[in-house]
């Protein structure tokens, strides 16, 4: 099965662990990058894990377990599982930048790399951005894309800057759900962090057309249309007379 399971891919899972038949020897699954080998019902379930590293979000796996291929012996009287270690094919590079340094920076990791057997994973965090974001990623690609397999590289353009190291390896940082609210906050509406986080639960399990009788509901409940002297349509807050939260045309 290549998809993934709500107890170890909360985000955007295919399949519930309920879902799953318990009469089998071996369960074999991809779609998730770390390792996971778990009893299940009378045999066991494993995530042999990529063998290239592709994300940051897989180096607390990697420092962990490293990378692997699995071996599965069913002859003998008791199924025998295997994992065997392999060393990364490739370097996997993590690196932030100053905006400000941006060109230094850039040639700094093509003497770095230019050497390399195989062509790098670099992922770049750029901070201090007060250029245009498209021509930053051109030159990026221009300087480096011939050098590298893939290029993922992060602009830290927002006034707020998460870490996002400190939250892949704090276990009690904030999970997605929290950090949805966190931004919302502005809005000091417990109604708008519930419609949010229902929204989240909805659409990361791909229930569009539920999502989209989620908004009806909260809209009709939130808001009346009324039209003005010119005919245009204007939505009101029905929680507080006269205020005007969105106008035009509603789809």
């Amino acid at each position: 099965l290549h998809q993934g399971i709500d107890k170890y891919f909360n985000l955007q899972y295919e399949l519930e662990i309920g879902d799953i038949p318990y009469n089998f020897d071996y369960y074999a699954l991809g779609h998730i990058h770390n390792y996971i080998c778990d009893d299940f019902g009378k045999g066991k379930l494993v995530y042999p894990g990529s063998t290239e590293t592709w994300n940051v979000s897989e180096l607390i796996d990697l420092k962990k377990n490293g990378k692997g291929f699995i071996v599965v012996d069913l002859d003998g009287p008791k199924m025998n599982v295997k994992r065997v270690a392999m060393d990364i094919p490739r370097e996997f590079i993590v690196k932030t930048i100053d905006y400000r340094n941006l060109g230094a920076e850039i040639d700094s990791i093509k003497n770095t790399i230019k050497d390399f057997d195989k062509q790098p994973i670099l992922n770049l965090k750029i901070n201090n951005i007060d250029s245009n974001i498209g021509e930053i990623y051109e030159f990026i690609n221009r300087e480096l894309g011939d050098l590298a397999l893939m290029i993922r590289p992060t602009f830290n353009v927002l006034d707020r800057e998460v870490d996002v190291d400190a939250i892949i390896n704090d276990e009690n940082a904030l999970g997605p759900k929290e950090l949805l609210i966190d931004e919302l906050k502005e809005y000091d509406s417990e109604d708008v962090n519930n419609l949010a986080v229902e929204l989240y639960d909805l659409l990361s399990k791909n229930k569009t057309e539920e999502s989209e009788d989620l908004i009806r509901q909260f809209f009709n409940e939130k808001y009346n249309i009324i039209r003005d002297d010119s005919g245009e349509e204007i939505t009101e807050n029905k929680a507080e007379d006269g205020q005007v939260r969105f106008s035009g045309a509603i789809q």
